[in-house]
């Protein structure tokens, strides 16, 4: 089920700090939450706002994981033991009580009142089970969800903040399980708004990206790895999705860039897009200028998918053209 009143939007655009701290100087004594991944910038964020808002308070978690040496107990985190944070659990304390491994988590609605009642404005920072809880308890209460860019980047920032390799995994399955609920509460919305259709989600993964160096074989494309590939395979298995591998081709080709693939276009669930603005037929490196595709690239993409569902008896395969100028597809 989709949250109401949320603003789904990526964690780096410098526009969100001025929409939501101008959504904020409109609602007074208003509680914003930031749900999203772990390490999608959250409290980053937060900080952000804090320096453009005068009279902010932040939500600080309860945890009785073990604290860090950068971290400030009452500041970071409010750090207990598991005895004391059970007993606060079955007091009613919490939103919401969540075991890691690492320990447990909650936010005390407390902390909360208190806050609301010294603020104008108040942040926290919540998985998105928590925010559904609060959100239900304090039905005024704005969500924003931040998105990361993709999961390796949650990876490394992970590793970079010391994180073992076991919350590592427990953490980006957590984070997978957000974003895929993010994308089935889009579905719902569909579904709503058209009941007599049908809604099939779908996950779209530039599998040959254009890039700004020219890269070994000087074609200013960077080929994505087998392994990611079957990841956003896995996770489209989960909710039933459909998958788009996405292709920019550079200095390269799409009959350079398909062939390579064909083993995943063999899946009924796999279809293609292709992106005329990074096929740089004048040699100029992409980003510099709007790049195009003629018929001769569409008519082989077409063919090679056709082909394709001829020899594996698959149903007619889906090919997604991404243009925006006339010139794009000449």
């Amino acid at each position: 089920m989709a949250i109401k009143d949320t603003l789904w939007i990526t964690s780096c655009a410098i526009l969100n700090t001025t929409q939501i701290s101008n959504y904020a100087n409109m609602n007074k004594g208003q509680l914003i939450l930031f749900v999203g991944p772990t390490c999608v910038g959250k409290t980053t964020l937060i900080a952000a706002l804090q320096k453009r808002l005068p009279d902010t308070g932040v939500i600080i978690s309860t945890t009785t994981r073990p604290i860090r040496p950068t971290e400030t107990d009452g500041v970071d985190y409010e750090f207990t033991t598991d005895e004391d944070f059970v007993r606060r659990r079955e007091a009613g304390e919490f939103y919401e009580a969540v075991k890691r491994p690492t320990g447990y988590y909650g936010s005390s609605r407390i902390n909360v009142h208190e806050l609301l009642e010294k603020h104008q404005v108040v942040f926290g920072a919540l998985d998105i089970e928590g925010c559904r809880i609060v959100k239900k308890l304090e039905p005024d209460t704005l969500v924003v969800f931040l998105y990361p860019g993709d999961m390796a980047d949650l990876k490394k920032r992970l590793h970079e903040r010391g994180t073992g390799d076991a919350e590592i995994k427990a953490r980006l399955t957590i984070a997978e399980e957000e974003m895929l609920s993010r994308l089935l509460a889009e579905a719902a919305k569909w579904e709503l708004a058209d009941p007599k259709t049908p809604v099939v989600p779908a996950l779209h993964y530039i599998v040959v990206v254009a890039q700004q160096s020219a890269g070994t074989d000087g074609k200013y494309r960077l080929r994505m790895p087998s392994a990611e590939i079957d990841k956003v395979l896995a996770m489209a298995k989960k909710i039933n999705a459909l998958v788009f591998l996405d292709i920019q081709v550079g200095f390269s080709t799409l009959e350079q860039e398909l062939p390579p693939l064909e083993k995943y276009f063999k899946l009924p669930n796999v279809h293609l897009g292709v992106d005329p603005e990074f096929s740089m037929k004048g040699g100029i490196r992409p980003g510099k200028v709007v790049g195009t595709f003629d018929a001769a690239d569409i008519n082989y993409a077409t063919d090679f998918l056709a082909r394709i569902v001829r020899e594996n008896n698959l149903t007619p395969k889906i090919l997604v053209v991404h243009r925006y100028t006339q010139k794009m597809v000449t």
